[in-house]
């Protein structure tokens, strides 16, 4: 495939967080991303062509909770499919011949057994529902990112390498501390979610850029394939 050879040769700049975009342009503290996206389709595409301007060369779909669970939450868990065509539509408007287009897949927002009590079977179904509807709708890659829990990283690799034949990208995200909040280290994920073999591993979201260097000098070390970071540009402050 294209993307894989390009992106085993060279360093790729991927594009920067669509919510807090989404929230300068209207989105609601507690609004859907992707509800918000069926009423201003508009105005997605705008994002991604920002990004694509300011020169990413991979734009991330805006489908991070488009998964069945998450999109319950908001009556809209049987439009998995639209809301996925939709939202690769509009990045592939966006990117032209510029970008490649990577299919966001992020939590499921509840936690797996002994945690919690969402069901595994559940779990899995929806991660694999959610990656063909990326797949068939034309995305070039999938990117499951800001997993807090490996097992739940692990669970939503293993769904969507059943379920796809595109490359897949797994990202856990860090804390302060170089945990992830169930207590993983950038070592132990290095090494469990390598196990997998997905076309790439790394992190986003967590902290800073130059905390975010360390960790993945010390996944690399435990990994031999594609590296990806995505720092967050700082770390917010919580007022009122």
């Amino acid at each position: 495939m294209e993307f894989e050879k390009i992106a085993k040769s060279n360093v790729l700049i991927m594009d920067g967080a669509m919510g807090t975009m989404l929230i300068a342009e209207g989105l609601r503290t507690g609004e859907s991303p992707e509800a918000f996206m069926l009423e201003h389709p508009e105005t997605v595409q705008k994002v991604h062509s920002d990004y694509v301007a300011a020169g990413a060369q991979i734009l991330t779909t805006n489908t991070f909770g488009a998964s069945r669970t998450r999109l319950a939450e908001f009556g809209l868990g049987d439009k998995v499919d639209q809301i996925c065509a939709l939202a690769v539509g509009l990045a592939k408007k966006a990117a032209g011949e510029k970008a490649f287009i990577a299919g966001s897949i992020g939590p499921l927002g509840v936690f797996l057994p002994p945690f919690g009590e969402m069901n595994i079977d559940e779990a899995y179904d929806a991660f694999s529902e959610q990656a063909r509807a990326l797949e068939s709708a034309g995305a070039d890659l999938l990117v499951i990112e800001t997993m807090t829990d490996l097992r739940e990283a692990q669970l939503a690799l293993r769904a969507a390498k059943s379920a796809v034949r595109i490359p897949i990208i797994a990202h856990l995200a860090f804390n302060e501390a170089d945990r992830t909040v169930t207590g993983t280290s950038p070592d132990v994920g290095a090494v469990a979610l390598g196990s997998t073999r997905p076309f790439g591993i790394g992190t986003n979201c967590g902290g800073k850029p130059e905390e975010m260097v360390e960790n993945i000098r010390r996944m690399r070390r435990y990994w031999d394939g594609p590296l990806s970071a995505e720092p967050n540009a700082g770390v917010p402050t919580i007022t009122d």
